[in-house]
């Protein structure tokens, strides 16, 4: 792909790996704290948005499976035993032919309750799903961090879709498996530059060092000014991503990179987190 191609493909950054905020999926934005507190102040619990999510009209059923995804957000409301198993697992066998917003965020509830019992109904569709479904199944299996997941993961790292390539490697750095590492390194020479990123910082984080060039390359201001499609907020938060990163290898390189940074970054914030990096 020529430069100027690749440029215009590059997906904004996101910054998966190091904090809570997952790869931005377009129907499933991050919903903060506040936002599950109404859901619990109005009285209903996980079980109420189970039973509306079956029995309710098609725009109350989505909104359902929107609110319970929210709610399981927070540990303290996920209720306990295989009862709440089940009925989840109900709930999503039994829209298999609905409005597809519902299982989508019936999968992303899963994914959030981080029961790997959930494991086994996902990967039995991870394989006969496409666009949105699909992305939503491997984003899931990635927060629930099981290694039964891995060889289907693996396999959809070279999907022709890039979507699909770059929410497998972020899900395969969650599970952080080496067994995991071939495809991530293959990952590194992908034609999409999100995917080498994420790929290099998912191999930083299990202590290989194979993307340390890549992490080099985020650390440059420059280099990530050459993506017009990245703005300057961004270009700050891949940054720090890669000054997090970075602390998982010990490359001589990449320290002095962040001791430059430390002591010339034009932003505070990343002249701080260069600093505590080097005091590790």
């Amino acid at each position: 792909m020529a430069k100027s191609e690749e440029k215009k493909s590059t997906l904004r950054v996101i910054v998966h790996s190091f904090f809570v905020v997952p790869f931005l999926i377009a129907a499933f934005a991050v919903l903060v704290y506040g936002l599950t507190r109404l859901i619990t102040y109005d009285g209903r619990d996980a079980y109420d948005l189970l039973t509306q999510i079956r029995t309710g009209s098609q725009s109350q059923r989505w909104q359902a499976a929107v609110d319970l995804s929210k709610f399981l957000q927070n540990p303290d409301l996920i209720p306990p035993g295989d009862k709440f198993t089940s009925e989840m697992n109900l709930a999503y066998r039994e829209a298999k032919h609905d409005d597809p917003r519902v299982r989508q965020y019936l999968t992303l509830a899963m994914g959030r309750t981080g029961r790997t019992e959930f494991v086994p109904i996902l990967l039995a569709d991870l394989s006969s799903s496409s666009g949105d479904n699909q992305l939503t199944l491997i984003h899931s299996l990635g927060l629930l961090r099981d290694e039964r997941a891995m060889v289907p993961l693996i396999d959809l790292a070279e999907a022709p879709d890039a979507r699909i390539r770059l929410e497998a490697i972020i899900s395969l750095g969650n599970i952080g498996s080496e067994a995991a590492i071939p495809a991530l390194e293959k990952a590194l020479y992908d034609s999409e530059p999100n995917v080498r990123w994420d790929a290099a910082i998912a191999l930083a984080k299990m202590g290989d060092s194979s993307g340390s060039h890549i992490l080099l390359d985020l650390l440059n201001r420059d280099y990530l000014k050459s993506y017009s499609e990245v703005d300057a907020d961004e270009r700050t938060e891949a940054i720090l991503v890669a000054i997090e990163a970075a602390k998982y290898l010990s490359n001589d390189e990449l320290n002095e990179k962040i001791k430059d940074l430390s002591r010339n970054d034009p932003v505070m914030r990343v002249r701080d987190e260069a600093q505590k990096a080097l005091q590790l």
